[in-house]
């Protein structure tokens, strides 16, 4: 809606505030010029996630209302519909003005979508539980101490797992020229475990050292009744660290024993960074063995791709061992081409008795020359069971692609 504004008056209206950080003064200038100039807090760029959701594709950004695309067959893209609420099905707020998730998480067995979408005032975590064919089948707000920013969750058949985590959200931080949102170290760290068709009074909730976990990787109940959540962890070194620039992050489990109510386990499953993890998504909610992620190669400033002043370059693509532990295979781009998407996991037909790694893992990557200069893109395709061997197949892409990182599949047929 926020491009059709700008459109319509043919200049540009909005203002950045994310760009702004960690600078709270002129991210307060530019809320306050959004609101006086276009009516709302932010442009709703939903330019965060893809998701297919009951035979629409979304384009999310978890402080927006998601925005409605059509894809054709022949690569032509369309907004159907912005600022969609679903059909009645995401509430609406005052300053958002409604919102949903940037990730979801895909039952592989019913087809349902689950999501965990934060909320600042009150401070509260809302569970979606989507049917297959789009339909809101269930709804539940949890209250929370603290405002926290909850970007992503992790599902088992029985539960949705809610990160509760220490990344505040405090608005008077503005006032101090601070970015409003910030690592506390000291701060209560817990994850909880929410009933799929539960209600807030039944979430169990488990302390766990403080960290932060903006991608999880999987989840799973074992044997004995413990439940096993499985995401890249990242500790920043001061309290702006996580937007201003990068903290590492690795791939790390937590074990949580329900009869005592306590997390009984912490430890890291690699000492090789990694970020975006994916799994195949047959496994989503079970005990996999395999998980895909970038592997960050520099840091540096990435403004050709319009990025933060530091950030991480991706050239490595990595498929960890969850289960013997460290990574099973890895790959390095060549110089000056970078990751600018996730892995996403492609099973390959027919493949639903065959091993867990029987598919393609397909990334978008872009080739900056030492000027800066961009000089292309291309999509490749990885055997999963064979990542060393390089990209099976390369194709070069009409246009040069934007430093992005998440990404989606979509069947053919899913397709206009």
């Amino acid at each position: 809606s926020a491009f059709l504004k700008e459109e319509e008056k043919g200049e540009e209206i909005f203002q950045g505030t994310i760009s702004q950080a960690p600078r709270g003064w002129p991210m307060l200038a530019s809320i306050v010029n959004n609101i006086v100039r276009g009516g709302q807090i932010c442009k709703d760029s939903c330019n965060t996630a893809l998701q297919s959701h009951g035979g629409r594709i979304l384009a999310l950004m978890e402080q927006a209302l998601p925005s409605e695309l059509r894809v054709g067959k022949d690569g032509s893209v369309r907004t159907e519909r912005c600022l969609s609420d679903l059909d009645g099905a995401i509430p609406r707020d005052p300053s958002t003005g409604g919102a949903l998730a940037a990730h979801a998480r895909q039952d592989p067995n019913t087809g349902e979508s689950l999501s965990i979408t934060y909320n600042m005032n009150p401070p509260t975590a809302r569970h979606d539980v989507f049917a297959s064919d789009g339909r809101l089948a269930h709804q539940t707000t949890v209250p929370l101490p603290e405002a926290v920013m909850i970007h992503d969750l992790a599902i088992t058949p029985e539960v949705s797992v809610i990160l509760d985590l220490p990344l505040t959200f405090r608005a008077g931080r503005l006032l101090w020229n601070k970015f409003p949102i910030e690592y506390e170290a000291a701060g209560a760290a817990r994850l909880g475990l929410l009933p799929r068709y539960g209600g807030a009074e039944e979430v169990e909730w488990f302390d766990v050292e403080s960290c932060l976990c903006l991608h999880t990787i999987n989840a799973f109940h074992r044997p004995d009744g413990h439940v096993v959540v499985q995401g890249m962890r990242l500790i920043p070194d001061g309290p702006d660290s996580y937007i201003s620039k990068y903290t590492p992050a690795f791939p790390y489990q937590w074990v949580l024993d329900r009869e005592s109510g306590t997390c009984v386990e912490e430890r890291y499953l690699s000492a090789v960074p990694g970020e975006f993890p994916t799994v195949n998504p047959r496994v989503v909610g079970q005990a996999g063995r395999f998980a895909y992620a970038v592997r960050p190669a520099s840091v540096g400033p990435v403004t050709k791709y319009g990025g933060k002043t530091e950030a991480n370059l991706y050239t490595g693509l990595v498929k960890y061992d969850l289960q013997a532990g460290g990574v099973a295979e890895e790959y390095t781009l060549p110089p000056d081409v970078f990751f600018v998407s996730e892995a996403t996991f492609v099973p390959r037909e027919g493949s639903a008795e065959e091993a867990e790694d029987s598919g393609y893992l397909s990334l978008f990557t872009s080739e900056v020359d030492g000027s800066g200069e961009h000089r292309g893109s291309s999509m490749m395709f990885f055997d999963a069971a064979a990542l060393a061997q390089g990209p099976v197949s390369t194709i070069k892409l009409p246009s040069k692609l934007p430093y992005g990182l998440h990404s989606t599949f979509v069947p053919w047929d899913q397709l206009d």
